[in-house]
């Protein structure tokens, strides 16, 4: 049978063999999730609305690109781009299943100069930082996710907890957090560092000399005003620029971002469409600041 599902805007079909600028991949779970609404549709949902922004490539293979209106230039002109599809899920398997997903992300990595997650539940997380090689996450979240450990795997709730225990995962910049909790919330260990600018997140990375780090995003970080698609909206939210400031003062101090993820987006209907277009919006212009 010919596959005719969608891909992250129309790219090809992800090829062993292929060398890539941009390689996407969906995790379309919600094993791990405690909000009101499931972020196990998102990957599909992601490429489904991705595709009001076809891919239309030159005569070399590389893309012709998205002209920006807000920036006045082109996005990611040239760039190869591939889907190597959705990992495959079950809700009956729990998140145990999600094992061998270090071994998929490894594996994309090799082909790819980025390699761009669409989750699913901020729990996997966990499993890209057990794919990491000495390298630091920057962490984008409204919600500090940092209860104690309580079991072999994480949820939201404590996959940050879990993370400061891998020794793949050289430091974590969070960033995005917001609101108001007990004050007596546990103290970020000596690799977690709580930033409250761009600056403080490339201060943070510094401080343990860190190269390379993937960018992990839970969209709940956005004004709900903005996205609200998600399992748990917090007023007083940040707009896309806030981060992608971020990503651009990362590339700018000259650390690398070979992986860009994001999470937590959770579609329920049609109604949800502008979230979507919000979401492919950011990441087409997240994806050209890793890049460069």
């Amino acid at each position: 049978m010919i596959d005719v599902a969608p891909t992250m805007f129309g790219a090809p079909r992800w090829n062993q063999d292929t060398a890539y600028d941009v390689v996407f991949v969906g995790v379309p779970t919600d094993t791990g999730g405690l909000g009101h609404r499931s972020p196990a549709a998102a990957p599909g949902f992601l490429r489904s609305t991705s595709t009001l922004f076809p891919l239309m490539n030159g005569r070399t293979g590389g893309a012709l690109g998205w002209f920006d209106y807000t920036t006045r230039t082109t996005l990611l002109q040239g760039v190869r781009m591939a889907d190597a599809g959705d990992f495959p899920c079950s809700r009956a398997e729990g998140i145990g299943q999600l094992s061998a997903l270090p071994y998929v992300y490894e594996t994309l990595r090799e082909s790819t100069k980025l390699l761009v997650i669409l989750g699913g539940d901020h729990s996997i997380s966990y499993f890209l930082g057990k794919a990491l090689d000495q390298e630091g996450i920057v962490w984008v979240d409204a919600h500090e996710d940092a209860a104690g450990k309580n079991g072999a795997f994480p949820d939201c709730a404590n996959v940050v907890s879990h993370l400061d225990d891998e020794d793949a995962v050289q430091a974590i910049a969070q960033f995005g957090l917001r609101g108001i909790v007990p004050a007596d919330r546990r103290e970020p260990p000596a690799k977690r560092r709580l930033c409250a600018s761009a600056e403080d997140v490339v201060s943070a990375l510094r401080a343990h000399s860190v190269s390379s780090t993937a960018v992990t995003v839970d969209v709940d970080v956005f004004d709900p005003s903005l996205l609200p698609a998600v399992g748990s909206a917090l007023p007083e939210g940040l707009r896309s620029t806030d981060v992608l400031r971020v990503v651009a003062a990362v590339r700018n101090a000259g650390i690398r971002i070979p992986v860009l993820e994001v999470a937590e987006f959770a579609p329920v209907s049609e109604l949800d469409v502008t979230s979507g277009l919000f979401l492919v919006n950011f990441l087409l212009r997240a994806i050209a600041l890793s890049l460069d």
